[in-house]
């Protein structure tokens, strides 16, 4: 189901529903979805 479905059957638009919830859950952003690698993590040898 998606924020689309959910507006058809409340005969709202997306928008709307958007504004009525915005902060409870994750809204999508339209955009490139591209990602940075991940950072590797600074690793130090120990000796005991």
């Amino acid at each position: 189901m998606t924020a689309a479905d959910i507006a058809a059957e409340m005969a709202i638009t997306v928008a709307d529903l958007n504004e009525y919830v915005f902060g409870l859950i994750p809204t999508q952003v339209a955009g490139g979805g591209r990602t940075s690698p991940p950072a590797r993590p600074g690793l130090q040898l120990i000796r005991s």
